[in-house]
């Protein structure tokens, strides 16, 4: 799914890795909010979106068959499980971070699992296989990264779950127009589509009309009542440690009032949220 910063989620962030030879790393949203963390931290967290980076670009790679593509994610799926066969330099390094953080293997491997699925055009028929879908692409980035930024109640998984799914569903309206173009992938479900008459071929000629008004609407009002769900699920014993979080949380609730205040004009534009409003949010973050 075309996207340049997805934080807390793959699908919620194509995460751009500060490295000396990446300017854009400061375009992105997980740039602001990382540096909230501790040193050590952020270079976890840094080289962990590097991963989930190198993952996303595999699956998303327009240039390599299919096959290829789901045959490079199944070597990094065996050698996380089982160890890589003359690693190189970067396998190396995240599986020393994996080991010395003691991240739980079982979430890489369901990112990795939701881009397999990725090297093909997505066919999701009911909003259950949408959240499955998320869980694995999302929610896994967001249980890694939880426990990365050392949070230490038993509520930051349920807390990490719900903002995931409403950064995954605010990233997946916005880029409706690019995946279509990518790939001819639509993320947002059968069954729900066709109870607005909203049909592939409308995606294909890239209709506005009222038909996807409502049915973004829809999507965003589901959205919406993550963002909530995260917020009445937030632990206060781990406010310090969920400070890059929050940044996104409100970084990505306001990409989404924009888009609706627009009538999601998606298939004519990418929305972002201005850098002196993101600086605004993190500064808010950095004082409260």
């Amino acid at each position: 799914m075309a996207s340049d910063d997805r934080a807390l989620g793959i699908h919620s962030l194509r995460i751009v890795h500060a490295t000396d030879d990446n300017r854009k790393k400061i375009q992105s949203n997980l740039a602001f909010a990382l540096c909230l963390l501790p040193r050590e931290q952020r270079d976890d967290m840094r080289l962990f979106y590097r991963f989930c980076h190198l993952i996303d670009e595999i699956a998303d790679d327009p240039s390599r068959p299919a096959e290829e593509r789901r045959e490079k994610l199944l070597k990094w799926r065996d050698g996380l499980q089982h160890g890589f066969h003359q690693p190189d330099a970067f396998q190396t390094e995240i599986a020393s971070m994996f080991r010395r953080c003691e991240v739980n293997l079982k979430f890489p491997l369901q990112l990795i699992d939701g881009c397999l699925a990725d090297c093909l055009p997505q066919n999701l028929r009911t909003l259950q296989e949408l959240i499955s879908y998320m869980d694995h692409v999302a929610t896994s980035v967001g249980m890694v990264s939880i426990h990365l930024m050392g949070c230490r109640s038993a509520m930051a998984g349920i807390y990490a779950v719900a903002l995931a799914r409403a950064l995954q569903m605010t990233n997946i309206l916005r880029d409706v127009g690019e995946d279509i173009m990518n790939g001819g992938r639509i993320y947002l479900p059968t069954e729900l589509r066709e109870h607005f008459g909203y049909r592939d071929q409308d995606f294909e000629n890239r209709i506005h009309d009222d038909r996807f008004r409502s049915m973004m609407n829809h999507f965003a009002n589901l959205a919406d009542s993550w963002f909530r769900e995260a917020d009445d699920y937030f632990p206060q014993q781990d406010r310090m440690a969920l400070r890059p979080a929050r940044v996104m949380h409100a970084v990505y609730a306001e990409l989404l009032k924009r888009m609706r205040s627009d009538d999601f004009q998606v298939y004519a534009q990418r929305y972002r949220v201005p850098t002196s409003c993101k600086f605004w949010l993190l500064l808010r973050h950095i004082i409260g």
